[in-house]
């Protein structure tokens, strides 16, 4: 295998750089400004004389080109997809749990927490929830989630009291349960 085949990458830099050469060199000899007349005038000039040109100089032709209209293009906007609520927190587990904090913006007023439990495990369990701000204390006033039963799926309105960051608190023997807090409708 000789030397262009193993090294293609320099192999193709290499020939890139030698055709750019040839180009570069080919146009920079096109200088229509200061070059001669292509009739061959004859130039005479004497130590103290400036060089004068004599013959027939071509005559110069100017191309004009006409302006070109850009074509009009007709921008329809197409209507998006409602977005679905959005979910501040999202939660899953079993037994006693809780939460890692997590910000609600303070405007928002009230959330829900939609919620589902199974505790099929003993018969009959309680599934309680309950929500607390950043001063860690729990308000009795913003609500929670008191269940009692084999299973169940609900939700409730929880009215912020309390300023972000939020943690949730489950107590509960259930084995299963999932926990989201999204915006009221």
């Amino acid at each position: 295998m000789n030397w262009f085949n193993r090294h293609r990458v320099w192999t193709t830099i290499i020939g890139i750089f030698v055709v750019l050469m040839v180009v570069g060199s080919l146009a920079g000899t096109k200088d229509t400004e200061n070059s001669t007349p292509t009739n061959n005038p004859t130039v005479a000039a004497t130590a103290t004389q400036v060089p004068t040109v004599q013959g027939t100089v071509a005559p110069t032709i100017q191309a004009t080109v006409a302006p070109t209209v850009a074509p009009t293009v007709a921008v329809t906007e197409v209507p998006t997809a409602v977005p679905t609520a959005t979910e501040y927190f999202t939660w899953s587990g079993n037994g006693d749990k809780n939460s890692k904090p997590f910000t609600i913006d303070p405007s928002v007023g009230n959330v829900d927490l939609v919620y589902t439990y199974n505790c099929g495990n003993f018969g009959s369990g309680n599934f309680i929830v309950n929500m607390y701000g950043s001063s860690g204390t729990f308000d009795m006033q913003s609500g929670g989630v008191d269940e009692l039963g084999s299973k169940g799926s609900n939700s409730t309105t929880i009215y912020l009291n309390g300023d972000s960051p939020y943690h949730l608190e489950v107590i509960t023997e259930c084995s299963k349960w999932t926990i989201k807090v999204v915006p009221t409708p």
